[in-house]
């Protein structure tokens, strides 16, 4: 399962999401922190892969990591066309 995780640490790279989440009995098979592409600074938010995703949402929704709460969820799907992005009005 994809997981949104929200409200990273501004400081945090992949390796220390990972760790974390390793350390917390969850082996990821991505971890994703999401970067302003101009800057290359992280946005405080990505996504991970990980095999039972509703017992690490459950077990790490508003734990801490590093400095501040994580928010955990499902990852939505991106929409599949431009259109359902409001995108030609």
């Amino acid at each position: 399962m994809r997981l949104f995780i929200a409200n990273i640490d501004y400081g945090a790279d992949e390796a220390d999401l990972r760790g974390f989440l390793e350390s917390a009995g969850h082996v990821p098979d991505e971890v994703t922190i999401c970067r302003n592409p101009e800057t290359g600074e992280p946005k405080g938010f990505g996504f991970v892969g990980v095999d039972e995703g509703l017992r690490a949402i459950a077990e790490l929704n508003g734990k801490k990591f590093l400095t501040r709460p994580l928010v955990v969820r499902e990852a939505e799907s991106k929409p599949r066309s431009p259109r359902a992005w409001g995108a030609g009005r």
